[in-house]
């Protein structure tokens, strides 16, 4: 890892301190237990951003125009809650963060290697610090019962990314 790659980190988990303490220590002891030492493949997308595969060899993203597709996706996702499973290089993250700064989002990534591959890779200060974002990691996609609490009257809608 860059010298590059570990400030970003550093400086996303004193982000996610802000809103997430408890997120942030857990990164941090997985960390320190060799959690994200492998990263996984990543390489160009068509349009230049990255993407990351899976261990299947399967993208997580669009291989040819990630940001794109992000913006595909995020269209009609105007409501007060938005669920996002699966994080990835968080192209998704970032265009629902901007377009939609009033919901809430609520983002699910069951994988911790690949949620610590994103705060090394990409900053995320301006979603955490200009909209309601909630990260939940390591958890199956059905466990996010308490990021639901109070939003059974609200708008919802959830989308599911899987590679």
């Amino acid at each position: 890892m860059s010298s590059a790659e570990r400030d970003q980190r550093a400086e996303n988990l004193a982000h996610l301190d802000r809103i997430d303490s408890e997120l942030a220590e857990y990164l941090r002891e997985g960390i320190a237990g060799g959690l994200g030492a492998k990263p996984p493949r990543e390489a160009p997308s068509r349009a230049g951003p990255p993407v990351v595969y899976a261990d299947t060899g399967a993208a997580f993203h669009s291989v040819y125009d990630p940001v794109g597709e992000a913006r595909r996706l995020v269209d009609g996702a105007a409501h007060d809650v938005i669920i996002l499973v699966g994080a990835g290089l968080g192209y998704t993250i970032e265009e629902a963060a901007r377009r939609f700064p009033a919901s809430r989002l609520i983002v699910v990534e069951p994988d911790v290697s690949i949620f610590l591959h994103l705060i090394t890779r990409r900053a995320v200060a301006r979603w955490v610090e200009t909209s309601d974002v909630r990260f939940f990691v390591g958890e199956p996609p059905e466990n996010i019962t308490r990021a639901l609490e109070g939003t059974a009257r609200l708008q919802t809608r959830i989308r599911y990314f899987t590679p």
